[in-house]
């Protein structure tokens, strides 16, 4: 066995092999994860192959408040971590051999499977949705743990000399600490907010209404193009094309007017559900009706379309809270809420949906034509619609 007591080590070139491996995939993966939130907030149309289901969808993490930490994507600072450890390895380990260099890998793996931990956590017990390519950086994080796990007991390279060690050359150099700190920070700041300046837009003053038939509409009340969605408080992609048509509109003063329609996929008031799916749609929809009877329909519409619930209880609480956030009179919002004539303004809209053979949401009419999922670019361009 080697002499590991110094600074200079010796770990065996296939581990240094494995390791950089594993750091390059989490690389890779990283990227991809980078790339698909920038598209989850810019390409309307976009579908990942891992939106699977309601239970496992990358798209739904990605839309997450806790996608983003400290001013950049998750994702961004998984890139950037998995770098760190590959040149770690790569030259502080393998070329240099440096004992500190495989303390500061060590405490970088560590940090890595503690925030995968809070990740995952967060993931089962608030967002309710497990984003797979992520859970690949979790089982790369822990090979890694694992691996250097096993060098530091096999070849004796973590010892409290050696944190001292690596401690005392940061401690050393503390020029590069700062300038490494003030990269970072810089980073962090320059990063293109892109899924801040989408919130911006949508909350400038547009103009909305009621139709003769009751359904509220927003945009522009003589718009030479009318879209009518059909959409669902629990589905991402649902939230993300009413959102990136808020956006048109106030891109296209005048030219739009969009009426909203529900159509939940909650089996508690769609016959079409037969089993329990998106659970607390019905109950987000009510919420929505009732709130529009105090004249806060899109306040509350635009808090449910960014609410993470998945759960009944939890969307009934989510409820409560935005209620009383818009100044709602409370005993006036549930007695609506548990009324006759909400479930049958429900159920209204519910039954047309169901007449145009709807059997997922998002679905936009335009003309009397149903578009699903996305409207096309040529139906835009014909109304002279422009897109960011």
């Amino acid at each position: 066995m080697a002499d590991n007591s110094g600074n200079v080590i010796e770990i065996p070139k296939g581990f240094i092999i494995f390791i950089a491996t594993l750091c390059f995939a989490g690389f890779l993966v990283a990227g991809y994860l980078s790339w698909l939130h920038w598209q989850v907030y810019v390409n309307p149309s976009f579908h990942s192959f891992c939106a699977i289901s309601d239970s496992f969808n990358c798209e739904t993490v990605a839309e997450s408040p806790w996608s983003v930490f400290l001013g950049m994507p998750v994702a961004v600072w998984g890139i950037l971590g998995y770098l760190v450890m590959f040149f770690l390895m790569v030259f502080g380990i393998g070329r240099l051999r440096l004992r500190s260099a495989f303390v500061a890998l060590f405490a970088a793996s560590m940090l890595s499977i503690l925030t995968s931990a809070v990740l995952a956590v967060v993931s089962y017990c608030v967002i309710c949705s497990f984003c797979v390519m992520c859970t690949v950086t979790y089982v790369i994080n822990f090979l890694i743990f694992l691996t250097l796990i096993f060098l530091a007991y096999r070849f004796k390279l973590l010892s409290a000399e050696a944190v001292h060690e690596c401690v005392g050359l940061l401690r050393s150099h503390p020029l590069r600490v700062l300038i490494l700190g003030l990269v970072l920070v810089t980073i962090a700041v320059l990063y293109p907010r892109y899924w801040v300046k989408s919130e911006i837009m949508r909350n400038k003053g547009i103009s909305s209404g009621v139709t003769s038939d009751g359904h509220y509409w927003i945009g522009s009340e003589d718009a030479p193009l009318t879209i009518t969605e059909f959409s669902d408080y629990l589905c991402p992609h649902c939230q993300r094309m009413h959102f990136h048509q808020r956006d048109l509109i106030s891109l296209n003063s005048g030219g739009i007017k969009l009426i909203h329609r529900h159509f939940p996929l909650d089996n508690a008031c769609n016959p079409l559900i037969k089993t329990p799916f998106h659970v607390g749609a019905c109950l987000m929809a009510a919420a929505s009706i009732c709130s529009g009877k105090q004249n806060k329909f899109w306040e509350m519409n635009d808090l449910l379309f960014k609410s993470s619930a998945r759960q009944l209880e939890k969307a009934a609480d989510e409820i409560d809270g935005f209620a009383r956030k818009l100044g709602l009179d409370l005993n006036s919002f549930n007695d609506c809420l548990n009324s006759k004539e909400t479930s049958e303004e429900l159920a209204r809209d519910i039954n047309d949906g169901l007449d145009l053979h709807l059997s997922g949401t998002p679905s936009f009419i335009i003309d009397g034509r149903v578009h699903v999922g996305v409207i096309g670019k040529e139906v835009l361009q014909k109304y002279g619609i422009k897109e960011k």
